[in-house]
Parts: C-alpha cells; structure tokens; sequence
C-alpha cells in the first residue's frame, strides 16, 4: 500500500505539494483520515463525482482541464485505465480490511486472487502484493506477510510451449513457403554480375540459415540444452534477415543504372534513419521503462 500511496498521493500531500497542510506521507498522517472514515469516502463514489475529489483524480485525470490529455493518453497506452483503477480499488481494499500498519509499513499486503486486482503492474505487485485464495489464509496483524513462491522460469516457459501437432503444423507450411521463397531470391541473386565468390556464398546462405532455424524450433524441447538451441534462433533468425536484406539489395543495384542506383541509396537513407528515430522516440523509452518495471524494488 505504502508503494500505491507514495506515488499516487505525495506529489500533492507533502512538503512543498499544493495540499501540504495534509500530509499523506507516513502511516500517522493517515491514520486520522483513516478513523474518520474521510480517506475511504474520497476514494469510492461515482466517476462523475470526482471533478470534487482530488484523491480519486490522483488515480486518474488531475483536473477537469486535464480530461481531454488523460483520454488521449488512454487511448495510447493500453490497459492505462484498468491499472490504476486497480490501484484505487487495492487501496479501497486495505482500508475495508482494517487498513493494519503492519501492512502498510512493510508495503506487502495480501489481496484476494480476483480479476480486478490483476491489472496491477510488476511496480506494485512483485515483492509487495502477495495473493490468497481464501480470506482464511490472511496472516493476521503483526505477523510477517507471507512471501511469494520463488518462479520457476523453465517451468513457465515450458507452459507457453507448443504443442507437437502444433508445432509440426507449423513447421511443414514454413520449409515449403521458405523453401521457394528464400530459394527464389537466391536463385535471382546467383545470376548477378557480382563476383563469383559472394554469389556462392550468399546465394544458399539464407536457405541454409533458415533450415537450422526450423531445426532448433525442434531442438529447442530438449531438457537440459535445449535452451542453447532456442538462444542459437537468434542468431539465425538475423542470419536471414540480413542475408535478405543483403540479396535483395544487391539485385536492385545491379538491375538499375546510376540514377536507379541513387534512388535506392536515399530510400535506404530515410529507412535507416525513420528506424533510428523510432528506436530514439519510442522502442529505447520502452526498452527502459520495462527494465524499470522488471527490476527488483528495495522495501
């Protein structure tokens, strides 16, 4: 709680924050709003109540000004809304069970294994947020919560697993369609006028790299090296992008004469750099913001 409190309510309720004559940043600032029963009140009611309530708008849009930008950007980040109306009702669901300081103050208080609770995100759940089945199995005030199972990854990554009709389903419609589609490029780009060498070379490779990727989609079910094999995907997985890429290049530049040749020169130009900005703009930020959800939080 104290980790869905902290981030949701200090920005305002604390030294310096526009309600800072009421505080919210340890448990005995709390309490009294807890005793009168006011911290409950502002966060439940209906939604068309809230332009009043500042408590529940900390969940959600800030202000009526700002319901226009907090719908544009629920409409971008998918599952916005849900997570934090999971928040709220996780809060809601502490202070109907007593709101104890134990599990405030050890930020792990266990909720009911419900499907309202499940938008929460790693930030709030892993390491804090321990789940039960049954109210019976709540640990009582002043006792440690409960800690989660340690995950087994293996054993979750063999669940998602395919099945083998499934996967040999796959794997007969894949070696036909690669075949004649690697094939036919490799075919084009050997009767180019490059030198005989890279045309030896390149022309199988992709075929050739497609082929041991299948083979390790197999090898990959192997108890003990089998995820090596499925390590090895990667690299033949970029083996034939690039080869493709490389082939299929190669076969434009020596169709075309100079100007042809320039074209292509630009239009990989703004590829290469419309990718750059997206990996800038977007894919890097993911890439971080995921790191930061992943990463274990000190208590």
């Amino acid at each position: 709680m104290k980790s869905i409190i902290d981030a949701r309510c200090k920005e305002c309720h604390s030294k310096d924050g526009e309600k800072e004559e009421v505080p919210l940043v340890t448990y005995d600032d709390l309490s009294k709003f807890l005793k009168n029963g006011q911290l409950l009140k502002v966060l439940t009611g209906p939604r068309d109540k809230w332009s009043k309530n500042s408590m529940v708008q900390a969940f959600f849009e800030k202000s009526e000004e700002n319901k226009k930008a907090w719908l544009a950007r629920v409409e971008k980040e998918k599952g916005l809304e849900a997570e934090r109306e999971a928040e709220r009702l996780a809060v809601v669901a502490w202070i109907e069970t007593g709101a104890k300081a134990d599990f405030y103050n050890q930020d792990a208080f266990p909720l009911p294994n419900r499907d309202e609770f499940k938008p929460l995100t790693k930030e709030f759940r892993a390491g804090h947020l321990v789940w039960f089945e049954t109210p019976a199995t709540q640990p009582k005030e002043g006792s440690p919560p409960p800690q989660p199972k340690p995950v087994n990854k293996r054993a979750e990554a063999k669940k998602k697993q395919a099945s083998v009709e499934s996967l040999t389903q796959s794997t007969h419609a894949h070696l036909l369609t690669f075949a004649v589609l690697w094939g036919s490029i490799g075919f084009l780009f050997a009767f180019t006028p490059l030198p005989a060498f890279i045309r030896c070379t390149l022309s199988p490779l992709v075929v050739i790299a497609q082929t041991i990727d299948i083979m390790c989609w197999w090898l990959a079910r192997l108890e003990g090296i089998g995820p090596y094999f499925a390590l090895t995907i990667l690299a033949t997985g970029g083996i034939v992008g690039l080869g493709l890429a490389t082939q299929i290049t190669l076969i434009m530049f020596t169709m075309w004469d100079t100007k042809g040749k320039i074209a292509l020169a630009l239009l990989a130009g703004l590829f290469l750099g419309g990718f750059g900005l997206a990996y800038v703009k977007v894919i890097k930020p993911h890439l971080e913001e995921e790191k930061l959800l992943a990463a274990p939080k000190n208590s």
